[in-house]
């Protein structure tokens, strides 16, 4: 029996956080944080943790099994530099600025 495929998408937006996490190609979980507006870096951390510990708490509630996560998709708003690996300018969501994708989400899963 092989092991179901887990993958996250996260839509970092210029009002709030929404994540999905999905397992053979069924949503499995859902989350969202509360609305913001030009927030900050804690802030949007803050807001992808939520919404992806909502995805998680969703997922065990329905014995999603296992949930190792096979890949992440993420949307960001804003000018990405794929060198640095982080937005570079986003007038909606000036935290992103610099802040690199890992450390953005390192915390959430």
């Amino acid at each position: 029996m092989t092991e179901a495929a887990v993958s996250l998408g996260v839509d970092v937006g210029g009002s709030s956080v929404k994540a999905v996490l999905m397992r053979d190609g069924a949503v499995v979980g859902e989350g969202a944080s509360g609305a913001y507006a030009r927030p900050g870096a804690d802030e949007i951390r803050a807001a992808v943790d939520g919404a992806v510990g909502q995805c998680r708490a969703a997922a065990g509630s329905l014995g999603a099994g296992s949930l190792d996560v096979a890949g992440v998709g993420l949307c960001l708003p804003g000018r990405f530099d794929a060198e640095r690996g982080c937005v570079m300018r986003s007038v909606n969501a000036p935290g992103l600025e610099g802040v690199t994708v890992g450390d953005l989400i390192s915390g959430a899963w």
